[in-house]
């Protein structure tokens, strides 16, 4: 049994280690962005049951914050599309995330997924503090959190948005967000079903043996 002083205790650390763990990821994520060691393993899948499966493992996070989390609107049918299916649910874990994490206790988050033409349209919705004008286009830069002026003690590397773009891009896709500051935001995602083919990845150039002296 543990007193409640330890249970807090143990709360902080167990957060200070999410944290962390977030922050190298990140990095790495981004290390291998900028070097363009990052390629796409397409398969085809349906996008319904990937977003069922990120659904479920931010359900119990949201709704030990009293958050209503919800998938309020989905084709009856499975929606096929060639992705990066890893990429992908990184995309989708990187928005929920940010929406958990910014949504105050009584808030609610809203996924849907929407076919338009060829391409399938992804939205996370939340009452969080919103996003306002002039870093609309900042957030999606490395190191910028949004948010950070209304909940400054929310923890974040400022890099997850910045890699959800480059996934998104890979795919062929766009991402934006609309926001009302204080009344919470808005992110669409929209992949085509079939990405355009890959840029081959860049070889470094061969260093010549230096002339023996």
């Amino acid at each position: 049994s543990l007193t409640e002083k330890q249970r807090d205790f143990l709360a902080r650390i167990e957060r200070s280690a999410k944290y962390l763990r977030d922050l190298i990821n990140d990095i790495l994520d981004l290390s291998k962005i900028e070097a363009k060691k990052v390629q796409l393993a397409l398969q085809q899948v349906d996008l319904v049951k990937v977003m069922d499966v990120v659904f479920d493992i931010f359900y119990e996070d949201a709704l030990q914050k009293k958050i209503l989390l919800g998938f309020t609107k989905k084709p009856d049918d499975p929606l096929l599309i060639t992705c990066d299916v890893l990429k992908v649910r990184q995309i989708l874990y990187n928005l929920l995330s940010n929406a958990v994490k910014f949504t105050p206790a009584g808030g609610h988050i809203k996924m849907s997924l929407l076919k338009e033409g060829d391409s399938a349209r992804i939205i996370v919705e939340d009452t969080g503090p919103g996003i306002a004008p002039e870093f609309r286009e900042s957030i999606f830069r490395p190191y910028e959190q949004f948010g950070h002026t209304a909940i400054p003690t929310i923890k974040g590397t400022g890099l997850g948005l910045a890699i959800t773009k480059h996934f998104v891009e890979m795919h062929g896709g766009k991402i934006w967000v609309e926001s009302q500051f204080g009344k919470g935001s808005k992110f669409f995602v929209e992949l085509p079903a079939i990405p355009p083919p890959q840029a081959p990845e860049e070889e470094k150039p061969k260093e010549e043996n230096p002339a023996p002296t």
